[in-house]
C-alpha cells in the first residue's frame, strides 16, 4: 500500500500561527518605534526651524535699526545698554515671577574672548536702546523722524492664555509732553532717565497694556545679550571690548555719549560702539515645557542648586543665534 499523502488544502498549524503571530508583533513593534522616532525628529527639526525664524526675525529688526542708528558728537547719551539684575526695573506689568524656580539673577559670563554661545547676561538679559530713523511703527508719522528703540526680555501671561512665557520685545516711542510735537528729536534727551512715563517730557520705552502684543519680536526668548566694541589698533585683534565690563558685574552699564576724536582714553566706558555683537537664546518647544515645569515646581528637585538646574535645562533644549553688526551711526 502506497502511504498517504497530505492533502494540499490543509491549513497552519498552531505552531506556526504562533510564530507568524510573533513575527507580526515585532514587525509591528520595529514600525511603531521607527515611526515615533521619524515623528520625534520632524517635531526636533520643526522646532529648530520655528526657533530659527524667530530668531532670524529679530536679529533682522536689530540690524534695520543699526543701520539707522543716530548718534551726536554732543556729550549726551545716545545709545544706553545695561545687563538688569531685577528683572521688574520699569516693566510694570511686563514681568510676571515665577511661582517657585525663575531665573537666575545674578549669573553674567561674558568675556571678550570667550563665544557668545557660552554667554549668559544677567537677571533678564540686556536693556538695550538707541535712536534710530529705520522702520518706523507710525505709519502717519514722518519717515525720517528719529524713534527711541528699545530692547529686552518680558516675562508674562500670553495674550492665548498660555503659560507665563520670556519673549523678546522691540519698544518703539517719540517725544511726549508739553510742547514737544510728535516725531521731533528733543535734544539732549537722556536715555538712562528711569521716569518712562506717559504723559512726561521722558520717552515712554514701555507699553502700558500688558496683553499688547505688536511689541513682541519673538517668542520662547530666555536669554538676550549684547557685546560692543570699538576699533582700537593697540588691541591684539584690532578690537577692543566696551561693554560688558571685564568684571563681569550685574550693574555693568554702558553710555555711548561721545566718539573718539584721536586715541581712545584708558578705560573710557561710554563710546559709541563701532561693533556689536547681538545673541538670543530661543528654547526648543521640549525646552519651553521643561522650563514651564521646574519654574512652576512640578519637576522633581536636584541635588544641584535651582539656578543651576534651570540653567542645565535651557543649555540642554536650546539654541543661540548670534549676529555681528558693523555700526555705522548718522
Amino acid at each position: 500500500m502506497r502511504a498517504k499523502r497530505p492533502s494540499r488544502n490543509a491549513g497552519f498549524t498552531l505552531v506556526e500561527l504562533l510564530v507568524a503571530a510573533a513575527l507580526g508583533a515585532l514587525l509591528a513593534a520595529i514600525a511603531a518605534q521607527f515611526g515615533a522616532r521619524v515623528t520625534d525628529s520632524f517635531a526636533r527639526a520643526a522646532g529648530r526651524l520655528a526657533a530659527a525664524r524667530e530668531a532670524r526675525v529679530a536679529l533682522d529688526q536689530i540690524g534695520r535699526d543699526f543701520s539707522s542708528a543716530w548718534f551726536r558728537d554732543d556729550g549726551n547719551v545716545w545709545l544706553a545698554a545695561d545687563l538688569i539684575a531685577d528683572p521688574a526695573l520699569g516693566l510694570e506689568d511686563l514681568w510676571v515671577s515665577a511661582p517657585v524656580n525663575g531665573r537666575p539673577l545674578a549669573t553674567v559670563t561674558a568675556t571678550a574672548d570667550g563665544p557668545m554661545e557660552d554667554s549668559r547676561f544677567g537677571g533678564a538679559g540686556v536693556w538695550l536702546r538707541f535712536f534710530t530713523t529705520a522702520n518706523v511703527t507710525d505709519p502717519t508719522a514722518f519717515a525720517a523722524a528719529p524713534v527711541a528703540v528699545g530692547y529686552r526680555i518680558v516675562r508674562r501671561t500670553r495674550t492665548n492664555g498660555t503659560p507665563a512665557g520670556y519673549q523678546l520685545c522691540r519698544f518703539a516711542t517719540r517725544p511726549a509732553g508739553d510742547g514737544v510735537a510728535d516725531g521731533v528729536l528733543e535734544s539732549g534727551y537722556n536715555l538712562t532717565a528711569p521716569a518712562y512715563s506717559e504723559g512726561s517730557p521722558a520717552w515712554r520705552m514701555t507699553p502700558g497694556d500688558p496683553t499688547e502684543s505688536s511689541f513682541v519680536l519673538a517668542d520662547d526668548v530666555v536669554d538676550f545679550g549684547v557685546r560692543c566694541f570699538v576699533y582700537d589698533r593697540g588691541s591684539p585683534d584690532g578690537q577692543r571690548l566696551i561693554f560688558p565690563q571685564a568684571s563681569g558685574a550685574a550693574s555693568n552699564a554702558l553710555r555711548a555719549s561721545r566718539r573718539r576724536v584721536s586715541a581712545p582714553i584708558t578705560g573710557e566706558a561710554d563710546e559709541f560702539p563701532d561693533v556689536i555683537e547681538v545673541a538670543v537664546r530661543i528654547l526648543t518647544p521640549e525646552g519651553v515645557q521643561l522650563i514651564s515645569a521646574w519654574e512652576a515646581g512640578r519637576l522633581p528637585q536636584t541635588p544641584v542648586a535651582a539656578d543651576d538646574e534651570w540653567w542645565r535645562l535651557v543649555l540642554a533644549h536650546s539654541r543661540v543665534h548670534v549676529r555681528r553688526i558693523v555700526i555705522h551711526a548718522a
